[in-house]
């Protein structure tokens, strides 16, 4: 990742739903792997270009962990 920010890339967005959610892992899969292949899908995103990368709506750790 800093590799690809100090060349001014940004990984936009993950889309990590699409690889834990069973339903949508079997879609995507059949779209973007070869049939019979044997391989699994492990990360899918979007790729671009910006001054700054685009802002993540995540949750802060202090929001996170239970006190």
């Amino acid at each position: 990742m800093l590799a690809l920010a100090t060349r001014g890339r940004h990984l936009h967005s993950s889309f990590g739903s699409l690889i834990t959610n069973a339903s949508a892992y079997k879609k995507v899969s059949e779209m973007f792997r070869q049939p019979g292949d044997g391989k699994m899908l492990w990360m899918v995103f979007r790729a671009g270009y910006s001054k700054e990368p685009v802002r993540s709506y995540r949750l802060d750790v202090d929001e996170l962990i239970m006190k």
